[in-house]
This record gives C-alpha cells, sequence and structure tokens, in this order.
C-alpha cells in the first residue's frame, strides 16, 4: 500500500510539471525576421595629380601665371567633395594663396595660388587651410599660377599638393 501511496504522489507531481508546461504561452503564426549588414568601408582613396609646367623663365613673371596643373578625383568614381592644399608653401592669410622657397638659396620666395576649376570655398581643417569645392563631383582641375606680378629668382620651387574627400 506504502509502494502504491508513493507512486501515486509521484504520478500526481509529474503530472503537475507537464501541466505547468502545457500551459505556458505558445507562438502563433510565422516568425518574422530582419537582417541587415553592417559594412565598414575602407577611407576613400583620392587621385592626385601634378605637373609642373615647362620652360618657365626666371626674371619679371606676370600675374596668373599657370606653373603647374593638377587633378583631383577618387578611385571609385563616385562624386565626392574635395579639398587640397599646398602641403609645403607657406599660408598668406585665410585662402588659397602661398609662399614658396627656393631649393637652392631659401631667401628666393615666389608667391603662388591655387585655384580649383570648379566653385570653391575656403575652410580651415584640423589647424589647415583647404581650398574645398562647393559640390560633389567625380574629378577636378586645378592650377598653381603666380600671384601679383613678381620678380622670381632662378631656383627650384617644389610644389607639394595634398588633396582629401571632404566629410561634413
Amino acid at each position: 500500500m506504502m509502494i502504491l501511496r508513493k507512486l501515486a504522489l509521484t504520478t500526481i507531481f509529474i503530472g503537475a510539471g507537464f501541466a505547468g508546461i502545457a500551459h505556458a504561452g505558445s507562438l502563433g503564426g510565422d516568425a518574422s525576421t530582419a537582417s541587415d549588414d553592417a559594412v565598414f568601408n575602407g577611407s576613400t582613396q583620392v587621385t592626385n595629380k601634378l605637373s609642373a609646367v615647362s620652360n618657365l623663365v626666371a626674371g619679371n613673371v606676370a600675374h596668373n601665371t599657370i606653373i603647374a596643373t593638377g587633378s583631383i578625383g577618387s578611385v571609385d568614381g563616385n562624386a565626392h567633395r574635395y579639398v587640397i592644399r599646398l602641403a609645403n608653401g607657406v599660408p598668406q592669410g585665410a585662402g588659397s594663396l602661398y609662399e614658396l622657397t627656393g631649393n637652392n638659396n631659401t631667401s628666393n620666395k615666389l608667391k603662388v595660388a591655387l585655384n580649383l576649376d570648379v566653385g570653391s570655398d575656403w575652410e580651415r581643417i584640423n589647424g589647415n587651410g583647404f581650398t574645398k569645392t562647393r559640390n560633389a563631383i567625380k574629378s577636378t582641375n586645378y592650377r598653381i599660377n603666380t600671384y601679383e606680378g613678381q620678380y622670381v629668382n632662378a631656383d627650384v620651387y617644389t610644389i607639394q599638393s595634398e588633396a582629401y574627400v571632404y566629410n561634413e
């Protein structure tokens, strides 16, 4: 009889356990799932080409004489806003005016301006002044020309431009 009582109690406890499971919430309808890819892209690679004009002659040089031309764009071929500056020129106030120093004689100076072939503005970014495109474009040309008529001493004046994609 004792065994029957234990068996009956065990059956009741087990049944109560299953009854708890049977009364738990249930899922209704079809599952709805969502997913998307978190994409981490590398930074946009900018192309920057610069060529000095050949056969420049020292002496009196007129205002706006082109001494170098260049182009900027991106490897991906998409439209971007760009910024550019002369990395080795000494800025002459706010704007795209610079003074270059002769490589052979540091007292030789050349005053130049950086001009984009598209609408541009000027902005200080991380302590440096940059000329920036007003709109997103696939590429643009630029030129380095003299500003003010000036006497230029015979020397080598290195022009080094630095371009980036501009992110607001």
